[in-house]
């Protein structure tokens, strides 16, 4: 019969031999099975990743410094928490994007700075305006003293993809507005 059981599980006759692994299926169903070779050993700093259904892989182009807490792609030498490096000279080297066909949703970066709230108080975002994901970059800043994030409520200034740039406005008319 399966059960449905909060908190920890001791497993007490477990089958197989030699050292396993519990594994759970689409349905949660738990199992066990032998700890795949690909599962020992590495180089210290790389971040391992499944290469195949039971292979691990490792590459110097993804590193964790644990020492630091820092994470590196592109580098083993991460200087910041995340660091992305690239010798490719596309410029994209960070995607962020929300799956959305409806025009003002927005994708963007957040900042903020406070004593363990996590309250997000300013933003850069792109911000659908037509089709094929064409919009504007907003700067958003929210200056309230409250418990909430910063929202497109927020905005101090726009660059429209006509190029336009406002502050002060959300639709900036000409080259350059300030209102």
């Amino acid at each position: 019969a399966i059960q449905t059981v909060t908190g920890g599980i001791l497993f007490g006759n477990l089958v197989g031999v030699g050292s396993r692994m519990v594994t759970a299926d689409a349905s949660g169903i738990l199992s066990t099975q032998a700890i795949p070779a690909g599962l020992s050993g590495g180089t210290n700093g790389y971040a391992a990743f499944w290469t195949g259904a039971s292979t691990l892989g490792a590459d110097s182009g993804f590193f964790w410094d644990n020492t630091n807490k820092r994470l590196g792609i592109g580098t083993a030498n991460p200087r910041d928490l995340l660091q992305v490096d690239s010798a490719v000279s596309n410029p994209l080297k960070v995607r962020i994007h929300t799956e959305s066909a409806t025009t003002d949703f927005l994708a963007g970066l957040a900042f903020g700075v406070d004593t363990g709230n996590q309250f997000m108080k300013s933003s850069i975002a792109h911000q659908r305006k037509g089709s094929n994901g064409v919009g504007d970059l907003v700067f958003l800043v929210d200056s309230n003293n409250d418990a909430a994030d910063v929202g497109i409520g927020d905005e101090k200034a726009r660059i429209t993809s006509a190029g336009n740039v406002g502050i002060g406005t959300t639709s900036p008319s000409v080259l350059f507005e300030v209102v």
